[in-house]
């Protein structure tokens, strides 16, 4: 019994020695341990992650159409269609001072359209400009002369009053043989004749007209 006491004995004061040799230790390690020390100590042992930048989203606005103009005096055809489909209903353009929107292009066509959207159409790449094209010249110095016509050759355009941008309708051409001349009228390498049959006004190619006295 008394070599189990002094062995028990002996532990305890062990114990005891270790714990008052760490109470100062402990009180020097806590006695400087203030909330701002302790937040510092947190912050030292978190790791710092980087700030993550928004990417900002980018909204893209439609390309705008390339405003285009139409030499005055030039078919166009496939009225409102998709496709530049041939064998519809063929147009004569007066004027050459409205601007059209250029929208695609297809092989040796071009598709315009006016800038409020009612009306499309394809023409010829060529009769196309980008900046304003010359106006058409009007001579009138044969006004109110018989003209000789081959029947049933090439198309007639009947020419209406109508708001801008003028068209005219073409159809194949009528069989007449003569005409009563109003003027001819000429844009680049474009010929037409404004002549009067039946009192109406048609605007015919050069191909038509066989003379002019």
């Amino acid at each position: 019994m008394k070599t189990k006491f002094s062995r028990d004995s002996l532990l305890v004061l062990i114990l005891a020695i270790i714990a008052l040799a760490c109470f100062p230790l402990l009180g020097l390690v806590f006695s400087n341990a203030s909330p701002q020390s302790i937040a510092q100590l947190v912050a030292t042992e978190t790791p710092t992650l980087p700030a993550v930048t928004a990417t900002p989203t980018v909204f893209l606005s439609p390309t705008p159409f390339p405003r285009a103009y139409l030499l005055p005096f030039r078919q166009v055809f496939a009225i409102g269609q998709l496709q530049p489909v041939t064998g519809t209903t063929t147009l004569l353009y007066e004027n050459g001072t409205d601007v059209f929107l250029l929208i695609g292009r297809q092989d040796k066509y071009a598709h315009l359209q006016t800038p409020d959207g009612r009306l499309s159409f394809w023409t010829a790449s060529e009769n196309v400009s980008t900046g304003s094209p010359a106006s058409a010249q009007y001579d009138l110095s044969g006004r109110g002369k018989i003209v000789r016509l081959v029947p049933s050759v090439g198309y007639a355009c009947l020419h209406e009053d109508a708001p801008p941008p003028t068209f005219s309708t073409c159809k194949p051409s009528p069989d007449f043989s003569s005409a009563r001349l109003v003027a001819k009228i000429t844009s680049g390498s474009v010929t037409m004749y404004l002549v009067e049959i039946d009192g109406k006004n048609y605007y015919l190619p050069s191909e038509n007209v066989l003379t002019i006295p």
